[in-house]
């Protein structure tokens, strides 16, 4: 883990008493290891799309010279977002 993670990840059974570090340590670190094989893949892929796009914006040397990409990754995350999971979480 990157010296930035100050906690020990906690099981999804405890996802109601996760503070917001642990949801950006799960985007960016844990989940895309954790979730590969365990969803069906189309809700995997569109999990990378948002996981590659924030780890993108949120690096300085990456979001300068990437910044049109993490763009297109995250409009294709929103577009495939209600086809996904439904209207009514959209």
């Amino acid at each position: 883990m990157p010296k930035d993670v100050s906690r020990k990840p906690r099981s999804l059974l405890e996802i109601m008493q996760w503070k917001a570090t642990e949801f950006r340590q799960f985007m960016l670190y844990t989940g895309p290891v954790a979730l590969l094989g365990a969803i069906k893949c189309d809700i995997y892929r569109n999990f990378m799309l948002l996981s590659v796009s924030m780890k993108i914006l949120l690096s300085p040397s990456l979001c300068t010279q990437y910044s049109d990409y993490a763009e297109e990754l995250i409009s294709i995350f929103v577009k495939n977002f209600a086809t996904l999971y439904g209207k009514s979480f959209f």
